[in-house]
This record gives structure tokens, sequence and C-alpha cells, in this order.
């Protein structure tokens, strides 16, 4: 598997215009800086800038294209994120389901899948039944 890119959140101010029609002078001392949140792969990242991206795409060894990307210059960034993609989850860290042989997240408390806490729905009643939670509305 090739390299293998950082999924981040990058809280920017984007930069503003105004055209189309007079604006008075005055009103434009009134506005403010736009937050914007991206989420993307980090592709590039110096001091000057950084470039996310938003589709990319592989071969059967590496990425090799990306279709959508958005460059941001440093000095309009406020926040950088760095967030964990799923894949990159320990499967030897999983719980078992306490009612069947589905792995589970360590932090779920209820230590059953949503399959068994869902339990059936039963058309004739219009409830769910079975589960944990039974007659609970489907999650």
């Amino acid at each position: 598997m090739g390299k293998q890119y950082e999924i981040i959140e990058v809280i920017w101010f984007d930069a503003q215009t105004h055209s189309g029609y007079a604006e008075d002078i005055g009103k434009l001392e009134n506005w403010n800086p736009c937050y914007t949140k991206s989420i993307g792969y980090n592709i590039y990242e110096d001091k000057e800038k950084i470039i996310l991206g938003f589709m990319l795409f592989q071969d059967d060894v590496d990425v090799n294209s990306v279709k959508h990307c958005q460059m941001i210059p440093k000095g309009m960034i406020k926040t950088i994120t760095y967030l964990e993609p799923k894949r990159n989850r320990n499967p030897q860290k999983m719980k078992k389901c306490k009612g069947c042989y589905h792995k589970i997240n360590p932090d779920n408390k209820t230590g059953y899948c949503y399959r068994c806490r869902r339990g059936k729905y039963n058309k004739g009643t219009g409830k769910w039944e079975g589960g944990i939670k039974s007659n609970s509305p489907k999650e």
C-alpha cells in the first residue's frame, strides 16, 4: 500500500468580495471575517500553504491523482485538526457482541451490536421486537 494521506479539518478565514451594485462605503466597515471549515486529505503542506484533496484516485498500488483540491494560504488558517480515519482502528481492540458474533467498538457501553439492540421489525404490529431495547425506533 502506498502513502496514506491524513484526514484533517481546517478552519480558516475566507476572503470576501462584493460586486453587482454600488455599496455604501460606511457599511463595508461592518463586514466581519467569514470562518470556513474544510475537511479533506492533507495532500501537501509547507510553511506558506496547505493543499487538501477531496476525491482521490488510485491504481492497484498507490494514489496517483486527485479530482477536487483546495489550496489555503497558511496566513488565513485559524486551526488545523488531524482526524483519525476509521481504517486505522486496531481490530484487536474491538470487543465481541454479547448476543452474536459481530465485533463492536470498545466504547460501546451496551455490549451489544446494533442488530442485537434493534431486534426484528414485525410488520403486523408495526413494532421492533426481540431486541434488548424492545419496541424502540429503528437506529
